[in-house]
């Protein structure tokens, strides 16, 4: 094709539309250039899931190229490259009568482009980038392929520096005349640039040459013209985009006119400045092949040891990856300690891994492969120099602060504190990113709704202000270096921009800190000081520090119901006061007695401490240290021996700084009252407290200053305690006593009893106020199991039952697939009152209805449809109205699905579980969402969920087998466990009075329940009723648990097999011999017996139960001549309900509701 098609020009030329009308696949985007030779345009294919690049070749009427032929080279190519990480070769052709077309891959930017974008090419990105070069030459070469037209317009490099060859030039000319450059320009300056990349031997004198050429069958490309190429693109890598020849000049070098180019010089790297110079040799027998040249490299040290060692094959494995970019984020974190390893001498190394990640980090969808993400970069960040963490590092993870999931952005604030602290020197004129930058998106970050964000924002913040400041003093510090050799005005000048930038600077730490300080959440504030007080004292100078920080601090010890908070203050305000100076004592001095006399032995032992620290560094007077003592001793008699101890040590310490007189003439006399012996040197807190005289009255505290009555400050001084009157009178020597003394006496003893008894009363209906009770949590005998005798059959509904949700008064409900709920009065049907019928039905919703709950303290019924539709509804205690509509609300089915499961969360807040991961808390009061969390994609679909009694964790179950343990305090998931064999769990349920964290889960196949210890992530309890191996995958029975419920030591399950069991899992040794089979199913009658034994497998106790039928006449007469009472389909919920007397409620896939007692 090559000399032939210049002087074949279509007369016509049309649109490149017009061209791709003969491939309808195609759909053109953009148009990427044009010139005489290709126009190439950019297109999405219907069937593919990335952008390709089109390349159109108009044709002649009377065509006579060789189409054919380099179709097949193409192909050829192709085939020979398929398995070459760095090559990106043209994957499909396309002939016609009036174009020829060539398909590959789009990759945004080339070579050409990435040498001039910021951030610009670092020397180790540079060597990375030839490295690979060479290394695809080699592939190519090994595969017999020659490239023909290498530069950097045909280099491709993805966002993590990933280089690819592209455009092979199998069908442009090998060969061209010096005399005439049409066919150069043509074929081979696309940009326009005359940039010459053409091996000298490839250019030939007119006639003389080329009737040599013409008599060969056709001159072929050869490795040495492509290294002649690449020696040419690593000049111009590395001189920024200096090109060593422009066709001139390759003319002038072929004839020897001229030497080496001179930007051989400009590369600073020695190494790599003889190898460009080797590669660009003028005679094409003198270079090597590409495998020798890395040979050289590695001999030499050209390159990192780190490239030859792994680097390259390890990155090539997710260069080949079409994997999700999370899914390769999760692989890169299992791996990255080994590799680390391998490559932590490097940072050449590390930075092309950083280039990975955060190449990766913007394409990352879900909040926990992002949170590892932001994991891996802070490993990394510690190998790296301060401006590559400057430049390629903090705009990623400053972006991840924008993310709408807490976590994420939580993360990101301790990844960018640790990232900026590696950074010991800032180049001129970067002191500006905190103030432009920085502080503008942490100041969203404090307002953030999510309290984890706060509380990461108040823990950094204290850092993140000392790396500010320093930053702006080391820019500073080097402008001031610069000058020093220049005028005084030029001093002037930076000393006026440092003070300027200062206080843009103090205002923006200060806006944050306002906020933190103000916040509504107690322990943000608690965060700031322990964590960032100290340190913003130092930031903010000793004036500001006053203002900002301890005038805001002492507002915390106005509340009084967060001890917690009150303990922090005392904690910190010692660092604070030391900054601070003096000048704060007056203030100080009051706080320090107020929390001498504090209602909580937290914050009375933060403030011994605090004033011990003052102390030992000479902060306070010698007056004030003698008032300090004195206010102190009192607390040698508190009850609390931690106090006590700590009081001993503060005494001491105010002995050891004042003078021998103040010591002995003050101090002393003032101890003395409470030692029980004399202590020689008081300077000493073991001394002291080994002299304690023993507290008289031990069980008595002063009246607090917080919430107390004067009554009980006066009932505080006598000790009401009963065996302290009986050590009283122990101590009283007398050997009579009057009758009338031991009335009184009595009569005290009696009063000290009413007291306490009255104060536990008190504390009683306070707790009970605070508890949230469900129906379901009644207390059973544990001598109730019901015997199977079946009390009432319904079946009103016509589709499966799915969920059973007991109300006070013995009613309860029941939601159906027929999209009806349905609400029984077991006490009217007990009484027989009425009929066994519903007394109301509500059928608002549309759809299936599959979840449904009672919130008690709203008194009303939230209820769920597979539409996606959620409402709830009360039923008005003696109203006749029925069921009344409350409130609604509609989930996206695309993005959420349905809400599998609904569960009260405490309050008047609702927790539902979307089919798709999300898990969200609705307080029934409000319209929005209270909180929301989402289960990893990778989890799976959401199947049901179970909340702790004390509403501070929950769980969740998926398809896939995985529970999911969340805390609800902090909204993190604090445990996760896979079933070994991946079976998809269909019910939780979490042990009452249980502490230890464990959660009962029903498992597809072999009807298995097991008991599953968060903490541990193992099983340590298992209910199998199957005939296969307990914990086997190769034997299994596709029965499953659906109706799961608890009462006190008891277990009742029914499942696909239709029969309801009672499984004892007390801890008691021999319990499982109380297990039995409550009802089996219509088909099994009389004629089936159940016995329970216990085994332990893989650590593992397992109750399996073993079935045995009855063969006696007399069975099968029975089970001949009455109905069965169990059910004929599937059971699908349990449920206990209590009047009276305790009835166990099952129902069924048919829609049948059944009663036993």
């Amino acid at each position: 094709m090559g000399n032939t098609l210049v002087s074949y020009a279509p007369s016509t030329i049309h649109s490149v539309d017009e061209y791709l009308a003969d491939l309808p696949e195609y759909q053109r985007e953009l148009n990427l250039g044009s010139t005489r030779f290709l126009k190439t345009v950019k297109v999405r294919a219907a069937n593919c899931q990335y952008p390709l690049v089109v390349k159109v070749l108009a044709l002649p009427q009377d065509n006579t190229l060789p189409l054919q032929s380099h179709q097949k080279n193409i192909e050829k190519i192709r085939n020979a490259l398929e398995n070459c990480p760095n090559a990106l070769p043209f994957t499909k052709t396309y002939l016609s009568a009036r174009s020829a077309i060539l398909v590959r891959q789009f990759v945004k930017y080339s070579l050409y482009d990435r040498v001039s974008t910021r951030p610009f090419l670092t020397i180790s990105e540079k060597k990375w980038i030839a490295f690979q070069l060479l290394c695809a030459l080699a592939q190519c070469h090994r595969a017999e392929v020659c490239h023909g037209d290498i530069k950097l317009e045909n280099i491709l490099v993805t966002g993590w520096n990933w280089v690819a060859l592209t455009d092979f030039a199998s069908f442009k000319p090998t060969m061209m005349p010096m005399d005439n450059p049409t066919e150069f320009f043509y074929f081979f300056d696309t940009s326009r640039r005359q940039v010459c990349c053409i091996a000298p031997e490839r250019f030939y004198r007119h006639r003389t040459v080329q009737e040599e050429i013409l008599e060969e069958p056709r001159a072929e490309l050869t490795s040495a013209m492509d290294i002649f190429s690449l020696g040419c693109v690593f000049i111009e890598l590395f001189t920024d985009g200096k090109f060593p020849f422009k066709l001139s000049d390759m003319y002038k070098y072929k004839q020897g006119e001229t030497d080496r180019p001179p930007q051989l010089q400009e590369i600073s790297d020695e190494g790599i400045r003889e190898l460009a110079a080797h590669m660009i040799q003028r005679e094409p027998q003198k270079r090597f092949t590409a495998d020798k040249y890395l040979d050289m490299c590695r001999k030499n040290q050209i390159f990192p040891s780190c490239f030859f060692t792994g680097l390259l094959d390890y990155l090539k494995l997710y260069a080949l990856d079409t994997s999700h970019p999370d899914s390769q984020i999760f692989r890169l974190f299992k791996d990255h300690e080994v590799f680390l390893e391998k490559i932590a001498d490097s940072e050449e190394g590390v930075l092309a891994l950083v280039n990975f990640i955060t190449a990766m980090l913007r394409s990352l969808k879900h909040s926990s492969a992002k949170m590892v993400g932001l994991k891996l970069i802070k490993v990394c960040a510690s190998r790296l120099a301060p401006f590559v963490i400057l430049e390629r590092l903090s705009p990623f993870v400053l972006h991840m602060l924008q993310d709408p999931s807490a976590q994420v952005v939580s993360e990101a604030i301790h990844v960018l504190t640790d990232c900026l602290s590696y950074i010991q020197s800032v180049p001129m004129g970067d002191s500006f990113v905190f103030v432009e930058y920085i502080m503008p998106e942490l100041q969203k970050a404090s307002v953030h709704t999510n309290d984890i964000v706060r509380l990461a924002l108040a823990a950094n913040l204290g850092r993140l202000a000392e790396t500010a400041l320093s930053f702006l003093e080391t820019s500073h510090l080097n402008c001031a270096d610069v000058g020093s050799k220049e005028d005084v005005s030029s001093q002037h000048l930076y000393r006026s921009s440092y003070e300027r930038e200062l206080g843009l600077l103090h205002d923006a730490v200060q806006n944050i800190v306002a906020t933190l300080i103000s916040d509504h959440c107690n322990q943000v504030k608690r965060m700031l000081l322990e964590k960032g007080a100290t340190k913003l004292c130092v930031f903010f100078g000793e004036e500001s520090a006053h203002d900002v920080l301890l005038s805001h601090m002492i507002t915390f010890l106005n509340d009084s119901a967060d001890h917690e908070l009150r303990a922090s203050f005392y904690t910190s305000v010692a660092g604070v006061a030391v900054f601070v100076g003096t000048t704060v004592t007056s203030i100080l001095m009051p706080l320090i007695e107020q929390g001498f006399n504090d209602s909580h032995d937290a914050v009375v032992c933060s403030t011994l401490k605090c004033v011990t620290a003052l102390t030992e560094i000479h902060f306070f007077r010698r007056g004030t240290l003698c008032t300090l003592f004195s206010q102190a001793l009192h607390l040698l008699k508190h009850r609390n021996t931690w106090i006590r101890v700590e009081t001993a040590h503060f005494l001491a310490c105010v002995a050891r700084n004042v003078p021998l007189a103040i010591k002995e003439c003050r101090l002393r006399p003032f101890l003395k009252p409470f030692l029980e012996c004399p202590a020689v040197q008081i300077e000493k807190a073991e001394v002291i407290i080994g002299c304690l005289a023993k507290r008289d009255v031990p069980g008595i505290q002063r009246a607090s200053v917080y919430g107390k009555s004067e009554a009980s400050g006066d009932l505080a001084k006598i000790n009401l305690e009963e065996k302290n009157w009986k050590g009283k009178s122990k101590e009283i020597n007398i050997k009579e006593t009057h009758r009338s003394e031991d009335v009184l006496c009595e009569a005290l003893l009696q009063y000290c009893q009413l007291e306490n008894l009255l104060n536990k009363k008190k504390q009683c209906v306070n707790e009970l106020r605070a508890v949230d009770v469900e129906a379901n949590d009644l207390h059973f005998s544990q001598a109730w199991k019901p015997k199977g005798t079946l009390m009432a059959h319904m079946h009103e509904h016509q589709g499966a039952i799915n969920k059973v949700c007991v109300l006070p008064d013995a009613v309860f409900a029941t939601c159906s697939s027929d999209g009806t709920v349905r609400l029984w009065d077991w006490t009217r049907m007990e009484k027989r009152v009425m009929t066994n019928k519903s007394i109301y039905t509500y059928d608002r919703l549309t759809g299936q209805l599959v979840s449904m709950d009672y919130c008690v303290s709203e008194q009303c019924v939230l209820v769920a449809s597979n539409s996606g539709n959620m409402e709830v509804f009360k039923l008005e205690p003696g109203s006749n109205a029925g069921p009344q509509f409350i409130s609604g609300r509609c989930l996206d089915p695309l993005n959420e699905g349905w809400a599998v499961d609904v569960k009260p969360a405490g309050g008047s807040v609702m927790a539902y579980a979307s089919l798709y991961g999300g898990i969200c808390g609705w307080d029934l009061r409000t319209p929005g969402t209270t909180w929301r969390l989402r289960n990893d994609a990778k989890c799976g679909l959401n199947m049901c969920m179970a909340i702790d009694s004390s509403r501070h964790w929950l769980v969740t179950a998926t398809n896939e087998g995985f529970i999911t343990c969340w805390d609800l305090r902090f909204h993190l998931p604090i445990a996760k466990i896979q079933h070994p064999y991946k079976f998809r769990t269909y019910k939780l349920l979490i042990p009452k009075h249980c502490n230890n964290g464990s959660v009962w889960a029903a498992h597809f196949s072999n009807h298995e329940v097991s008991l599953w210890n968060l903490e541990n992530q193992q099983r340590s309890k298992t209910l199998w009723a199957s005939k296969c191996s307990p914990f086997t995958d190769r034997e299994f029975t596709k029965s499953v648990a659906y109706g799961i419920c608890q009462a006190d030591q008891h277990i009742f399950t029914g499942g696909t097999d239709m029969r309801i069991r009672c499984w004892d899992v007390s801890d008691n040794e021999k319990g499982y011999r109380n297990s039995y089979l409550v009802t089996g199913s219509a088909m099994d009658g009389d004629r089936i017996t159940a016995s329970y034994f216990s085994i332990f497998c893989d650590g593992t106790q397992v109750i399996q139960e073993q079935l045995r039928k009855n063969v006696s006449e007399k069975s099968e007469y029975l089970m001949g001549s009455r109905a069965a009472a169990g059910h004929k389909d599937c059971v699908s919920e349990l449920a206990i309900l209590r009047t009276t007397r305790n009835f166990l409620v099952s129902t069924s896939t048919e829609g049948v509701l059944k009663i036993w007692k």
